[in-house]
């Protein structure tokens, strides 16, 4: 389509894990998607049917194929619950992370929605749903064109409509979690966890919260930009 996918690709890799061991008998108040600080460092549990996916953020002073051999971790899944025997890994594979964007979700008769025309950090699982979001409206302009709707106008629209979404709430959002999961320093990390809590004390915080989380904000914001 020949579309400039503009943005950057963050420095650091990701290891990936994924393992049958039970985290949530031993790790008290566990939920499904967990993201989580330690010592120096993070790392996140995702549960998935059958087995738990455990993103690894490694040493950056370390050469990342050191940190994929089978002890290094091992080593890594030992700090989050110890045992006394080795983990067994089902899958391990690197990942590296981009913010980028199409300039265009349209191109004549060809469209880009979800990871075409989108990429960002899954901290918070807003490229999955932002795509999903793109997919209905662009099912819902080409049901209005099939009805007898302006073409170009509606069709323009979903551009209009999903774009600066992604811009200044999927892409940005998820900026600010990473930022947030690899911050360090353990003072700004207090800081951060009672601002949170403070949040979840607070009605209608709290409520603004969930709405931008949750992407409900960006489906109403869209449906009012055209």
């Amino acid at each position: 389509m020949d579309l400039p996918f503009e943005g950057l690709t963050y420095p650091e890799t990701t290891l990936l894990v994924t393992t049958q061991f039970p985290f949530e008998d031993h790790l008290e108040g566990l939920s499904n998607v967990s993201y989580c600080w330690k010592d120096g460092g993070n790392f996140s549990l995702l549960k998935v049917p059958g087995r738990w996916r455990v993103s690894v953020y490694p040493d950056e002073n370390r050469p990342i194929e050191e940190q994929m051999t089978g002890d290094a971790l091992n080593a890594s899944l030992q700090e989050i619950v110890a045992r006394d025997v080795s983990y067994a890994i089902a899958e391990q594979r690197p990942y590296r992370v981009h913010m980028r964007m199409v300039t265009g979700y349209r191109r004549g008769r060809m469209f880009v929605a979800g990871d075409a025309a989108h990429l960002n950090t899954p901290a918070g699982g807003m490229g999955l749903n932002g795509g999903i979001h793109d997919a209905f409206e662009l099912a819902s302009a080409l049901t209005d064109v099939l009805r007898n709707a302006a073409p170009d106008a509606r069709l323009d629209a979903y551009d209009a409509r999903r774009r600066p979404i992604a811009r200044d709430d999927i892409l940005a959002q998820a900026d600010r979690n990473r930022a947030r999961m690899r911050e360090r320093d353990p003072e700004r990390r207090r800081a951060l966890l009672r601002d949170l809590q403070a949040t979840t004390q607070d009605r209608e915080k709290l409520r603004a919260y969930l709405r931008r989380s949750s992407m409900i904000d960006g489906l109403a914001r869209a449906a009012a930009l055209v």
